[in-house]
């Protein structure tokens, strides 16, 4: 009995401390059951972030495909323009010199026009000494004679009289 005892003893002592285990395996099993939930609403949350990040991404590179699009179009317009506008700046460096050759122009004739002026001015004023200084002729009498406005020239052939107050 004794041995009996000491089985029984053994028996209830191992079931004792199966129960233990399995009470300790079941507070495991409930801990890991609350953490796998745990994990399974962090896992669903991630994949719906992980969507929403996908989403975003998507639109982040279409809006990025767009730009770039946008950005080649206006770098080509830009590009066009920049060859337009030396073009431009071409002409109008061609209408500037001939406008400065112009102008250049323009005042060597205003030089060259004041000098005929001046040249005018003077045969004007030698035109002038001419007429009010030396009388014109009026007519001709004969071939060769003039006559002029104070009569003098009629007869003009014929020699005047010594100055020596010798009359005889």
């Amino acid at each position: 009995m004794v041995l009996i005892d000491k089985e029984v003893l053994s028996r209830d002592k191992l079931v004792k401390d199966s129960d233990e285990i399995i009470k300790e395996l079941t507070d495991k099993i409930e801990k890991d059951k609350s953490d796998v939930e745990r994990f399974h609403k962090e896992n669903e949350n991630l994949i719906i972030e992980n969507r929403k990040i996908s989403e975003n991404f998507d639109k982040l590179k279409r809006s990025v495909k767009d730009s770039d699009e946008r950005n080649g179009k206006t770098h080509k317009e830009n590009t066009h323009l920049s060859g337009v506008l030396q073009e431009k700046e071409k002409l109008i460096s061609q209408q500037l010199d001939e406008i400065a050759s112009l102008k250049l122009q323009f005042q060597e004739a205003k030089i060259e026009n004041e000098r005929i002026n001046l040249k005018l001015n003077n045969y004007n004023s030698a035109s002038f000494v001419l007429q009010h200084i030396v009388p014109k002729p009026i007519g001709k009498i004969k071939v060769g004679e003039d006559v002029y406005s104070d009569r003098t020239g009629v007869a003009y052939h014929s020699v005047p009289p010594p100055m020596c107050n010798n009359f005889t």
